[in-house]
């Protein structure tokens, strides 16, 4: 993901940037249910690490994002499905996203990757109204 140049990416393309975001928290969330439900010992602290890691890069996208799209320069209001979906999405998925990155508490994550995938939804269909 090339977080230097959202300002000037098309709406399919920071579309994409959201929907690529939210298949990432699913994919992670049934990880996660999966793993409660079929794994135990070595091979359970195996997955909980790699879905822990899968967390934490997903976080520090949005982070970095978050950062860009919060600094004065970026502001682009003459694009309004920048300004009024990507970068409100953007915001709200990094501030409710509050399970650390390297935590371990899988109800947490999966609550943080929910908010993702609810808040990128609600302003993905509210772009369609």
């Amino acid at each position: 993901m090339n977080i230097k140049k959202y300002i000037s990416t098309s709406d399919n393309e920071l579309k994409s940037i959201l929907l690529e975001l939210k298949s990432t928290a699913n994919n992670l969330m049934i990880s996660i249910s999966n793993l409660k439900n079929n794994t135990s010992g070595h091979a359970f602290r195996n997955e909980r690490d790699a879905i822990i890691s899968k967390y934490a890069t997903l976080k520090t996208q949005l982070k970095e994002i978050y950062h860009y799209i919060n600094l004065e320069k970026n502001e682009d209001l003459s694009n309004s499905f920048y300004s009024c979906y990507f970068c409100p999405a953007v915001t709200d998925c990094y501030i409710h996203c509050d399970a650390k990155a390297n935590g371990t508490d899988l109800e947490k994550l999966y609550s943080s990757l929910y908010d993702i995938d609810d808040y990128i939804n609600y302003y993905l269909l509210k772009n369609k109204t």
